[in-house]
């Protein structure tokens, strides 16, 4: 990546040096650089949700590298979950209202996130408050979808896509898929599993049609029933809707 080298010192290269970590020269702020060919449709959905304070605000977009606010003392909620296995239902609640609520934000802007999933929503470890990022996927719910294009680059994803988004459902993208989501989301939090495991896209697709996921409460016991089932197919979406 050929980031400005006169204004910024490279602390930490992430996913093959795709994002950058750098700090400024002059102020000493530090901030997330990434380049690729989503980068300028990401730099225009960020600038659509710029008044959402849980979304990292752009610091500058320059030679098709978008360079965001970083934020500290945070860690994915991937991360968080490898750290805090069966979490209280206290816990649960507040992180998952936190994240309905940034959600139901990012809707009423237009916009279908489209990749939700646990590495791409951080939790501050010191005020547990959450960010969303990775909008480089998202979409306006009147745009025209190209699932063809979308799924190749969700691949690193797909245990938490809908079945529309696969292209294999005769259904159309739209903030239900978000939700849908959510739910993975959500029963990952609860089990430190997600519903459907599989290696690829066929195999996720094959799971969608043939396979029940177990119920939260066979995993952990804590998880009460009411809410447990909830959580199982079809992904919670009475859960997020009341």
């Amino acid at each position: 990546m050929n980031f400005n080298t006169n204004k910024y010192n490279i602390i930490k290269a992430i996913d093959e040096n795709k994002i950058l970590i750098l700090e400024n020269k002059d102020t000493k702020d530090t901030v997330v650089a990434k380049q690729g060919i989503n980068s300028k449709k990401e730099y225009g959905n960020l600038q659509t949700l710029k008044d959402i304070k849980s979304i990292p605000t752009i610091v500058e977009y320059e030679n098709s590298i978008l360079y965001t606010q970083y934020k500290k003392n945070t860690i994915t909620l991937t991360q968080f979950i490898k750290n805090n296995k069966n979490i209280s239902l206290n816990i649960f609640y507040n992180i998952a209202i936190k994240i309905m609520k940034i959600v139901k934000e990012i809707h009423l802007t237009g916009l279908i996130h489209k990749d939700i999933n646990t590495n791409n929503i951080l939790i501050n470890t010191d005020t547990k408050e959450l960010y969303f990022i990775d909008f480089e996927l998202s979409s306006s719910i009147k745009e025209k979808i190209d699932i063809n294009q979308n799924i190749q680059e969700l691949s690193g994803h797909i245990s938490f896509i809908s079945p529309e988004q696969t292209g294999r459902v005769n259904r159309e993208v739209d903030f239900r898929s978000d939700f849908y989501s959510l739910g993975v989301v959500f029963y990952n939090l609860l089990t430190s599993r997600v519903p459907l495991e599989a290696e690829d896209l066929i195999g996720v697709i094959h799971q969608h049609i043939t396979k029940q996921p177990l119920n939260p409460t066979v995993i952990n016991k804590n998880v009460p029933k009411l809410l447990s089932n909830q959580e199982k197919h079809p992904w919670c979406m009475n859960f997020i809707n009341h």
